[in-house]
């Protein structure tokens, strides 16, 4: 009988726009096993774990040993370009309905004890934010302003900017993005105002030009969006009821 390695592979989801190929992105996890022990530079495909039919796999860019657990701890990296911004939420759910989880792999090793499987929300209620929305606003809805918005809409907007500015390496497109209240950069949609792209490039500069204690104060103003895990994972069961009830 073959031996059976265990593994545990984080995946980093970049859509780009808003984000950058380079970025953090955002991540997903789960668990499974191997026949052999992977290698950097190795591509792995299941045809349950994405919608790619092509078979290419996604490219392992990390691989690590963890000799107390006896685990291959791996990171891959799945790029996006021009994804429809709105269609995010939706998307990120349709991985986590093939098995993936919110989270990292290195939540098992916060608080210094591996031993334990950190606790993971499980997807519940959500509002689709393009329900009724005509198909070619929905690709537009992140350059159009605020307030033409639906507000589900800008509330994962804003968690968004969260992500970005918190856990990523856009810290300037997100500060860009918190101050237009959209997105006014390149991409396959882009926004139609005569200005837009001048401001674009004075919002990214007002961002690299601020000293490191007024970036901390926007970062600590970003950090009060709500979270992007709660947007896409949405209300639980028991949080549904409750909120029916209250009305």
């Amino acid at each position: 009988m073959a031996t059976l390695f265990d593994c545990e592979i984080d995946i980093h989801l970049v859509y780009e726009p808003p984000m950058q190929d380079s970025d953090f992105g955002i991540v997903l996890t789960r668990g499974f096993q191997l026949p052999f022990a992977p290698c950097k530079g190795l591509f792995l495909h299941n045809s349950e774990w994405d919608e790619l039919a092509d078979g290419q796999g996604v490219e392992l860019t990390n691989v690590v040993w963890d000799m107390n657990r006896c685990v291959f701890l791996l990171q891959a990296t799945y790029g996006n370009v021009d994804f429809p911004v709105a269609c995010i939420p939706e998307e990120i759910r349709s991985w986590l309905g093939r098995g993936w989880e919110w989270g990292s792999y290195m939540d098992q090793y916060d608080g210094g004890d591996s031993s334990d499987d950190p606790k993971r929300k499980r997807v519940g209620q959500y509002e689709d934010i393009t329900a009724g929305i005509d198909s070619d606003v929905v690709e537009r809805l992140h350059t159009i302003p605020r307030n033409e918005r639906p507000t589900a809409f800008n509330v994962f907007f804003d968690a968004l900017i969260r992500q970005m500015a918190v856990v990523s390496c856009s810290s300037e497109i997100a500060y860009a993005m918190d101050k237009a209240g959209r997105y006014l950069g390149h991409g396959r949609v882009e926004a139609t105002d005569e200005n837009a792209g001048l401001l674009w490039y004075q919002y990214q500069k007002e961002y690299c030009d601020m000293g490191i204690v007024d970036r901390l104060k926007w970062q600590d103003k970003v950090s009060r969006y709500p979270t992007l895990e709660s947007v896409v994972l949405g209300r639980s069961k028991k949080q549904s009821n409750a909120r029916a009830g209250a009305k």
